[in-house]
């Protein structure tokens, strides 16, 4: 099953999280190598991302995503597609 996964940050970007840009992209590329998402993108000024991802149910994709160094940034919208 495929999901839309919506991320915002509720407050803005915050600069904590601009330390964790690098060890999150190695993350995304290598879910994307493995077939475990299919696209990653941000909004120009980083208020918020979409990732589609392949999870075999809701509750893998919030595991997917609380592996995630951003994730304790961030608020999420998941639907399925």
């Amino acid at each position: 099953m495929r999901f839309m996964i919506h991320f915002v940050y509720p407050n803005g970007f915050p600069e904590a999280a601009a330390a964790l840009l690098p060890e999150e992209a190695e993350r995304v590329q290598a879910l994307t190598r493995a077939g475990v998402t299919d696209a990653f993108s941000w909004a120009a000024d980083r208020s918020r991302g979409w990732l589609v991802s392949r999870n075999e149910s809701r509750q893998e994709a919030v595991r997917l995503l609380d592996g995630m160094a951003l994730r304790p940034f961030w608020e999420l919208a998941i639907v399925p597609l």
